[in-house]
């Protein structure tokens, strides 16, 4: 690929990322990040700058010919990880990582604003960069701010950068391509008591382990095998010491699910499960079931477009049309409303060791996959309102 970022843009893209993973912040809490995204905005000329939004989420609008606008968007918080790469850019916060990539989104779109400060475009601009996306619905906040309105977007746009994808690929998949995120808690209630005495109690520890195995079987025995259902317990609190039988146990997880009607089904799947197998142990439950981000669906024409211009910068070989994840994504809040594509980013570099999945402690990236994402997000900007003369119906 031939890049339009110049030497000296990719070396401060570069520098905006490995400032930003040195100092992740928590969902709500990114103060220093909002600050320097403003900085850097006034820096390339940005002056609607509106910060506060869901709480540290900064939007500013870049002014076009005639009243169309469009909207870019960058996640900007990180994990609770601590991290244990041991580059110069590490995190310099204590059991805070960014551990999925979004230091790269944030740099990525501060440098898209200052490509677009030099474009003639034909339509406006609204940079989003958007607080909590990592189980905070930071995506769903600002949608109810407001962020679609005034002026009012017709079409959404992000990235991510993908660790399942080698640099120099891009995934660009229509329709369903991140799944919806439930989470789930359960208390089991027994009856306590002494370990050599069994027989006088309820064991809830053992009841939460036959809950856990049964909720295996709502996958494998009660959804169709051709559909994507995962139900992971990833934290259970039981117990105070080796020879007392547990009162109570609480398990807490997480449903993930990519289509619409098998979403709407499994509370229902959940509380028949949980409620047999208490009873038939003589325990009892409560299930708090929450439902957080929706599947992400992309519009099938936002993503044929998108495709055109990943192939047109990667070529068509690079471009990957069917990379879908069992993930979640608070995106999807926004392309819920408007239509929109949420694309991938191959981040991956196996001569570097650049393998790990998101989410673990010793994530990083493939910078070569920076200049990547802007020269798409810059292009969606230039060539979305020639591509689409008229407003899209939704």
């Amino acid at each position: 690929m031939k890049s339009t970022v110049s030497l000296r843009d990719q070396k401060e893209l570069t520098l905006l990322r490995r400032d930003f993973h040195a100092h992740p912040e928590l969902k709500y809490e990114e103060k220093r990040t909002a600050r320097v995204v403003c900085e850097k905005l006034k820096s390339y000329g940005y002056s609607r700058i509106k910060t506060g939004v869901a709480k540290t989420g900064v939007v500013t609008l870049l002014k076009g010919k005639g009243n169309r606008t469009i909207l870019l968007r960058a996640d900007m918080d990180g994990l609770p990880i601590e991290e244990l790469n041991k580059t110069l850019y590490c995190s310099k916060n204590k059991g805070v990582m960014h551990a999925c990539g979004h230091d790269a989104h944030v740099a990525s779109l501060l440098m898209t604003a200052k490509h677009l400060k030099k474009e003639a475009l034909a339509g406006n601009i609204k940079l989003v960069f958007q607080p909590a996306e990592e189980g905070g619905e930071g995506g769903r906040v600002m949608v109810e701010e407001g962020v679609l309105r005034n002026p009012k977007v017709e079409a959404a746009f992000g990235l991510h950068v993908w660790s399942a994808l080698p640099v120099g690929k891009v995934g660009v998949t229509p329709g369903a391509i991140m799944a919806a995120v439930d989470k789930l808690e359960i208390k089991i209630k027994g009856k306590g008591g002494h370990g050599a005495v069994p027989q006088v109690t309820i064991d809830s520890i053992v009841v939460a382990a036959a809950v856990i195995n049964s909720l295996q079987s709502i996958v494998s025995r009660n959804t169709d095998p051709l559909d994507s259902v995962v139900v992971t317990i990833g934290k259970i609190t039981g117990g105070s010491s080796f020879n007392i039988i547990s009162e109570e146990t609480t398990l807490v997880g997480t449903v993930r699910t990519m289509n619409p009607k098998t979403w709407a089904k499994m509370p229902g799947l959940i509380e028949r499960t949980v409620k047999g197998v208490t009873q038939a142990y003589g325990a009892t439950y409560e299930l708090h079931y929450k439902r957080s981000a929706p599947v992400t669906i992309n519009d099938k024409k936002m993503t044929e477009f998108v495709g055109e211009i990943a192939a047109s910068i990667v070529g068509e070989k690079n471009v990957i049309r069917d990379e879908r994840t069992l993930g979640g994504e608070d995106f999807s809040f926004m392309l819920r409303e408007v239509p929109g594509c949420f694309f991938f980013v191959g981040s991956k570099n196996e001569k570097k060791g650049l393998v790990r999945y998101h989410h673990n402690p010793t994530f990083d990236i493939d910078e070569e996959c920076l200049p990547i994402g802007v020269e798409i997000m810059k292009k969606i900007a230039v060539k979305y309102f020639s591509y689409f003369p008229k407003p899209p119906h939704f």
